[in-house]
């Protein structure tokens, strides 16, 4: 954050501004404060991150090699795609070189992998409720929203974190996103921390990403060019760009609370399936209530699972067609459920478009 940023609270006509601090003069660590921040709001990471574990450090050749480099924290986007996480208190010139360096490393994981090292976090923060590899592979399956091959794992996105960013760190990051922009991802996020006016004297701390800045690219109009890319890399960029139809409909109003929402497969699955679903929701008038909730994550509501609090777009459609068929099928949601006729996707899409129509 730039030292020029000013928070304030705010009482009606009066702006009491909050005293920059830092870390290091509060005490405040790098495990034991701000990891532990990251790992209890992953959000901060941008897109849906469920934690896969933290401080890994088994890292081994086949021949026998071994290295203790210790990850900071692992995540996994709701795309698929893993996310690497380093972190520094202050600042660090060298630390994107770590975080490329684990990045490599964790290209290496396997679905199976990850279960084992899943299981491992959630057994030493839950220990009186073991879990099987098996379980938390289940769980991290159940994240991602539609089919989750190995290959996806090839292409972690890096999230470095930190107080400051030297002017090295800056300058290479931006160096490497240019010469590889569809295959390599990398967020600088800076924290600041404050002390809130007395009498509170509360500590508080924000936290914004500066690169890339605000996905400028996706603002800035110029002339294009196909720079191809892998089938890897471009499976991550759609599979981004559907799981956020549902963050845009939420944060813009496209549909209002307590709506009705119809789950329409005609496009994604063979008629046969799809007859055996239309049959099956038929047969009790719950199952086929879905109801908006506004939420970024989980927007619907299913009357056929009231025990249910709230599930994500693509999971539900992808319960109901296992319920009907007996079989497990992946797709997307956003593309399965329409409101007044239009999929989620294309009314997220058509908002886009239009905005940026209107920004000409």
């Amino acid at each position: 954050m730039s030292p020029a940023t000013h928070l304030f609270r705010i009482d009606g006509a009066t702006a009491t501004p909050f005293r920059r601090a830092s870390m290091t003069t509060e005490g405040l660590m790098e495990l034991q404060h701000l990891e532990r921040w990251i790992v209890a709001h992953p959000e901060i990471m941008g897109g849906n991150v469920r934690i896969v574990t933290q401080q890994f450090d088994r890292w081994a050749t086949s021949g026998g090699q071994v290295a203790a480099d210790r990850l900071d924290v692992l995540g996994l986007d709701a795309t698929g795609q893993l996310v690497v996480v380093e972190l520094k208190r202050d600042g660090d010139k060298r630390v994107h070189l770590q975080a490329v360096t684990y990045a490599a490393l964790v290209a290496g994981f396997t679905k199976e992998t990850l279960g084992i090292v899943h299981a491992e976090f959630l057994n030493k923060s839950k220990p009186d409720t073991p879990i099987t590899p098996e379980a938390a592979l289940a769980l991290l399956t159940e994240h991602v929203e539609g089919e989750w091959g190995d290959e996806l794992l090839t292409r972690p996105r890096i999230v470095l974190i930190a107080e400051r960013f030297p002017s090295q760190v800056l300058t290479t990051v931006s160096w490497l996103t240019e010469l590889a922009p569809s295959d390599l991802a990398i967020q600088c996020i800076e924290v600041a921390v404050f002390r809130e006016p007395e009498p509170a004297d509360q500590l508080c701390a924000t936290f914004q990403q500066i690169f890339p800045i605000d996905d400028m690219t996706d603002r800035i109009l110029g002339p294009t060019a196909d720079r191809g890319g892998s089938g890897v890399s471009v499976e991550l960029a759609e599979r981004t760009r559907r799981q956020r139809s549902v963050p845009l409909i939420v944060d813009n109003n496209l549909i209002p609370r307590g709506a009705s929402l119809q789950l329409n497969l005609g496009t994604l699955l063979r008629p046969d399936w799809v007859s055996e679903v239309e049959s099956w929701i038929a047969e009790e008038p719950d199952r086929g209530a879905v109801t908006w909730l506004e939420d970024r994550q989980k927007p619907l509501r299913w009357a056929y699972r009231p025990d249910v609090e709230a599930w994500s777009a693509t999971k539900l459609a992808q319960h109901i067609v296992e319920l009907a068929t007996g079989q497990a099928r992946t797709f997307s949601g956003p593309d399965a459920w329409t409101y007044q006729g239009e999929t989620l996707f294309w009314i997220a899409d058509r908002f886009s478009k239009a905005n940026e129509a209107g920004a000409l």
